[in-house]
């Protein structure tokens, strides 16, 4: 809703906070274990990973939830909804990965 509005900082604030991102770790400290995310959150930071530009960052989050979500679908056996939405996202970002590199 923030990204519709045009309210970048809205949106980074509110999907970093549902899903934040990993701080390396120091080389002396514990290995934490790691959060595991919902795909809503994961679509959310990659479409605000998008909207900043940073394209590598939200095709890496695309990627991951469209993972979940075939794997979840049975690998093609159910085209769910959930899966839908995350493929045309991931595909809108390669498009602007594309793009970016023809630039170049």
């Amino acid at each position: 809703e923030a990204l519709a509005r045009g309210d970048l900082e809205e949106a980074r604030r509110r999907a970093f906070l549902f899903a934040p991102v990993e701080e390396p770790a120091s080389p002396n400290a514990k290995p934490k274990p790691t959060q595991k995310l919902s795909n809503p959150h994961l679509r959310s930071r990659a479409r605000v990973y998008l909207a900043m530009g940073n394209l590598e960052a939200a095709y890496k989050d695309a990627e991951q939830a469209y993972l979940a979500a075939n794997s979840k679908a049975g690998w093609l056996s159910m085209r769910t909804e959930e899966l839908e939405e995350t493929a045309a996202l991931k595909a809108a970002i390669l498009i602007a990965l594309e793009q970016e590199e023809l630039q170049k």
